[in-house]
């Protein structure tokens, strides 16, 4: 038997979060540390901002883009990424939440103001 043919020894089943976007237990991990769910991540365009221009020359309009993950060996975080400055920033839940209720309060005060 070859080295390419030895099976690759993997981590044990996780219980997965009812919203990993895998679900599968992550067994195809090889250390329990990188066993974690993630869920689909969600973009929001930032159209008030200007496009950026990538390694490859390409254009691009920004947008935030906002994930959760949680493992085992993990804290649960709530992920903000933003690709032109390569931000990427880890909540709580309870940060999350706060900065939710910052904006919602932030937009309801444009909101208001426009009457």
């Amino acid at each position: 038997m070859t080295t390419t043919d030895t099976p690759r020894p993997t981590a044990p089943a996780i219980v997965c979060r009812p919203w990993c976007s895998d679900g599968d237990g992550h067994t195809n991990e090889f250390l329990a540390d990188d066993q974690r769910c993630w869920s689909e991540w969600e973009a929001v365009p930032l159209s008030r901002m200007p496009l950026w221009e990538d390694i490859n020359r390409g254009w691009n309009p920004q947008k935030l883009e906002v994930a959760t993950e949680a493992g085992p060996r993990r804290q649960d975080a709530v992920l903000l990424y933003e690709g032109s400055r390569d931000l990427d920033l880890q909540l709580t839940a309870v940060e999350a939440l706060a900065v939710a209720a910052a904006l919602t309060k932030a937009a309801a005060r444009l909101m208001d103001g426009a009457r």
